[in-house]
């Protein structure tokens, strides 16, 4: 079985998988196998097989599927915005001196913490 391109082809007829691209510049030029690129192959598309069959965790809001990292997301952000509030409150807020770091880290860890809680393993 040969699947063929504009300028390469996909040979499975002689007992491996083949991938030959033939040169441009010259219309007769010998043809080359690669051979460790489709071994690669599956290497490379690994990464995007990340959600299982049944699909992405989600929640119906309204009749609409909203994805649930968004919903872990808007709890950072208040939990962030609510214990900057309180860290006003208490003064530890003057004591810190990367704020917008320390916000930012704290509503992260929340987010992932409810994440790793509500929808995790």
């Amino acid at each position: 079985m040969a699947f063929f391109f504009k300028n390469c082809s996909i040979n499975t007829n002689t007992g491996g998988i083949f991938l030959t691209v033939k040169a441009r510049s010259r219309p007769n030029a010998p043809t080359m196998r690669y051979r460790p690129l489709l071994r690669a192959i599956p290497v490379v598309f690994l990464p995007l097989a990340g959600c299982k069959v049944a699909g992405a965790p989600s929640f119906p809001i309204a009749g609409a599927y909203f994805p649930s990292w968004m919903l872990c997301g808007v709890i950072g952000i208040v939990v962030a915005v609510g214990l900057r509030v309180l860290f006003l409150a208490t003064d530890i807020d003057a004591l810190l001196r990367l704020r917008l770091f320390t916000y930012v880290s704290l509503g992260t860890i929340t987010a992932l913490l409810f994440w790793l809680l509500a929808f995790g393993p």
